[in-house]
């Protein structure tokens, strides 16, 4: 698997686009916790 060089821009949006895809879990497992009060 090809992995980008640490520092470049490529490796820097290959980690933004990770975090906000993290992120958008996140929300959804928060919002079913809302929407259902516990686990």
């Amino acid at each position: 698997m090809y992995e980008p060089m640490i520092g470049s821009d490529e490796w820097d949006s290959a980690v933004e686009e990770a975090t906000e895809q993290l992120f958008d879990e996140l929300e959804a497992v928060a919002a079913e916790y809302d929407r259902v009060g516990h686990w």
